[in-house]
């Protein structure tokens, strides 16, 4: 290997140290085995120092792995069933921009994701297009586009990746404002979901009374053209009482409390988000090991 080539290898080793922090993390977001393989192979042609088309190859494989992704997270059927698309492009039913809105606000409308999520795409909408823009640039060879240098690569691709990264990083913030905004309805079908499975906590006492609770996640489980589905767990100590009043009195009595896991699935329709109905609930009583852990409670 001549100087000039162990110069420009180290040039391109540079654009790869500079931006590992940022492949890392991309990768991260990558699901399938090919979408992996893909991004491994646009990376290695950075290494392909005797290749001048290296760039344009990095370049092409980058820009058919965005496209892959994106139909990945937003597929034709789905993004043509939610109540904001239209058909914008004689050749293709999808097009790339409503791609986007799909991976970000799913089927919720317009008017929920302006006014109620108080978000505003159109930033990363326009960061995305020109993107793609310019990931074609490179793959149309020209004098301009030809054995690009390695510090025009250490700029394109931490560009690049920003890029993604950023899109990522909504599509998770936008998950997170929908719980945000929804908390106060989920906890009211919670406070529901408690009542409405007393019945489940009785066989163990003579009676149960209303206890704390703690919800300690929600994680909105899936979201898409039609409908939102949240899983919500946490733990509920209601107040267990054997015998009846007067033998609590008497002294013959208990009165213990104890924490029981709980678990509950919500879903409502992206037309109506708040409108949240309990699909699933369950105590995990454990019935082996139910009495272990209780705490008495004293007169």
């Amino acid at each position: 290997m001549s100087m000039e080539e162990l110069d420009f290898l180290k040039g391109c080793l540079q654009v790869l140290s500079k931006n590992a922090e940022k492949i890392l993390a991309f990768q991260k977001y990558l699901e399938t085995d090919f979408e992996k393989k893909l991004f491994e192979a646009a990376i290695n042609n950075l290494l392909d120092i005797r290749n001048p088309l290296r760039f344009n190859n990095f370049s092409y494989a980058m820009r058919e792995l965005m496209d892959h992704i994106l139909k990945r997270l937003a597929p034709d059927e789905n993004v043509m069933r939610c109540s904001w698309y239209k058909h914008l492009d004689r050749e293709r039913k999808v097009i790339r921009s409503q791609r986007i809105k799909y991976a970000i606000q799913k089927g919720l409308s317009d008017d929920f994701v302006s006014k109620e999520l108080g978000l505003d795409f159109d930033s990363v909408q326009k960061k995305l297009k020109n993107l793609g823009r310019e990931l074609n640039k490179y793959t149309h060879v020209t004098e301009d586009t030809f054995d690009v240098e390695p510090s025009e690569q250490l700029t394109k691709v931490s560009n690049f990746l920003e890029t993604f990264l950023k899109m990522f990083e909504v599509v998770e913030n936008s998950k997170n404002k929908v719980i945000d905004v929804i908390e106060e309805h989920i906890e009211a079908e919670i406070v529901r979901g408690f009542f409405e499975n007393y019945v489940d906590l009785e066989e163990y006492a003579t009676h149960v009374y209303w206890g704390d609770y703690e919800i300690e996640d929600i994680k909105l489980e899936e979201i898409n053209y039609e409908k939102l589905r949240i899983r919500v767990s946490g733990v509920f100590e209601p107040q267990f009482q054997f015998g009846s009043d007067s033998d609590i009195r008497k002294g013959c009595g208990l009165l213990f409390t104890k924490r029981i896991p709980f678990v509950c699935i919500l879903t409502s329709s992206v037309e109506s988000p708040y409108e949240l109905q309990v699909e699933e609930f369950k105590f995990d009583t454990n019935d082996s090991n139910f009495w272990e852990d209780i705490q008495i409670i004293e007169d």
